[in-house]
């Protein structure tokens, strides 16, 4: 929804890793990155949707994203009917992203009702990059990752370097150097 329309990878991006911090909380299971970003584009109805995925609740959201601020809305749905059952507006600046998606998931395991312990707490929270420019390349390595063709594995280890050049202790940025080698041995 940016006025920028070149965005879809830094909006795949925030989901992913939304999705990410959900899955180390226990005793909540959800659908795969590959899973959900395969019906993105589809006119199916959130019953539908839930049915596939065999899930009960369905997360949606948009990333509107202006010069340096970020709003991004977040709504859960159940898949029975398609009723809100939550929903949730983040304005901040675009350095305060990794804050924005740690509070979503944060709030998305709150109002799922899940009693989260510290330990689980912990687990929703990892190291973040010291950049948003070297998380934003990483964004844009991890979108061409996910085209699983040779040119787009050349294209994500050039985003992914540019982060590391940035911030030489990204981990994430080195692990998509490993995904991409990974797939151009083979």
């Amino acid at each position: 929804m940016s006025r920028e329309k070149d965005q879809e990878y830094f909006c795949e991006g925030v989901a992913e890793e939304i999705i990410n911090a959900l899955t180390r909380v226990k005793r909540l299971q959800v659908a795969s990155r590959t899973s959900a970003f395969g019906l993105k584009a589809t006119p199916l109805s959130n019953r539908d949707i839930g049915r596939k995925l065999r899930v009960r609740h369905l997360l949606e959201g948009s990333v509107r994203k202006s010069g340096d601020r970020l709003r991004i809305t977040v709504e859960m749905t159940n898949d029975e009917g398609g009723f809100h059952l939550w929903s949730e507006r983040f304005d901040r600046q675009m350095e305060d992203i990794f804050a924005i998606q740690d509070e979503i998931a944060a709030n998305v395991a709150r109002n799922l009702e899940l009693i989260l312990g510290p330990g689980a707490q912990r687990a929703m929270q990892k190291a973040q990059p010291s950049d948003i420019q070297a998380y934003d390349f990483y964004l844009r390595g991890r979108r061409y990752f996910y085209q699983y063709r040779r040119k787009g594995m050349e294209y994500a280890l050039q985003m992914f370097s540019r982060a590391i050049e940035i911030d030489p202790r990204y981990a994430l940025a080195y692990a998509g150097i490993a995904d991409c080698s990974c797939y151009l041995l083979l």
